[in-house]
């Protein structure tokens, strides 16, 4: 697990910064969360608990303000310190009623953007290999399906039926 993951996010201005070390002048140094992410963003801010205020050390860059993505960071947040008080549904029921609908529904689009990202992946990466028939001889179904529309499948398929 990486060191970064237990460490609080907070939203500035429409900005989810997580909290990366405490400053020897009492102050608390807050990094952009898209800083490991797609943007690269080096967005740095500082906290003074003494006045409350965010004190600006870069600037964000890449990414516009997006209240409903950092939103959706500080949901996963409490779902994660929430995790373990009850039932699953009990527990997503609570954060849900903690946060808007819209950050909740935006909660769960990145997973499923990531699982369709992955099986684009592998649907990829099946399209490179060799067909193996043997492998398919008894699930015909499954191997029209997996192979149906691509280049090689009637030249495989043509070996089979003439």
């Amino acid at each position: 697990m990486a060191p970064r993951k237990n460490k609080p996010i907070v939203q500035v201005q429409g900005y989810a910064m997580r909290f990366k070390k405490m400053n020897q002048n009492g102050t608390e140094l807050f990094y952009c969360v898209e800083r490991e992410r797609g943007a690269r963003c080096d967005a740095a801010y500082h906290f003074d608990r003494m006045n409350n205020t965010f004190t600006v050390k870069k600037q964000n860059v890449r990414h516009d303000v997006d209240f409903v993505r950092s939103e959706a960071f500080l949901v996963r947040q409490e779902l994660k310190k929430c995790a373990n008080d009850g039932k699953p549904r009990e527990v997503v029921d609570e954060v849900r009623a903690k946060f808007s609908p819209v950050a909740s529904v935006a909660c769960g689009q990145s997973k499923q953007n990531t699982h369709q990202r992955i099986e684009g992946r592998e649907t990829h990466q099946d399209a490179n290999k060799s067909v193996n028939p043997a492998k398919y001889a008894f699930d015909w179904s499954q191997f029209i399906r997996r192979h149906l529309g691509r280049p090689f499948c009637l030249k495989v398929m043509k070996s089979f039926f003439f």
